[in-house]
């Protein structure tokens, strides 16, 4: 099997649920359809180890990709729109999401996020704001 999800629930940070009782095998090209709030982004940010790994939050089941833990480095996804590839709420977690899609862990992460901070003053004015603030200056 190539996509195996036994999944009895993720939470987000938030407390929001995002997905409940789902259980799926995926063995090749397959569609993920659903309304709006359905779980769909929150099924792929799981096979690619966003969820919980980078975006936090709490997941009680399983899921597992050609047989190993999810990672951005067997598994990414593109969004429809650009605009919604913002993956984190805040800057500097936006700045070194793709040292994540290399696989580097948490350590080599935050040592590489304080050196964007202290060598870059344009994001240094940016670091501790949430992405959202970025829209809101660029007209």
């Amino acid at each position: 099997m190539l996509i195996e999800f036994r999944v009895e629930s993720y939470v987000y940070p938030n407390g929001k649920v995002g997905l409940r009782d789902f259980e799926a095998t995926f063995e090749g090209c397959e569609f993920v359809i659903g309304s709006t709030g359905s779980g769909k982004s929150t099924i792929l940010k799981m096979i690619n180890g966003l969820i919980p790994e980078f975006l936090g939050g709490v997941l009680k089941g399983s899921v597992t990709v050609l047989g190993h833990k999810p990672s951005p480095k067997t598994a990414f996804f593109v969004k429809q729109n650009p605009e919604e590839m913002i993956t984190a709420t805040d800057v500097i977690d936006e700045v070194i999401f793709p040292l994540i899609q290399l696989g580097l862990g948490e350590r080599r992460r935050k040592r590489r996020q304080r050196q964007f901070a202290r060598n870059s003053e344009l994001l240094n004015c940016w670091i501790k704001r949430p992405t959202s603030s970025l829209l809101e200056n660029c007209s």
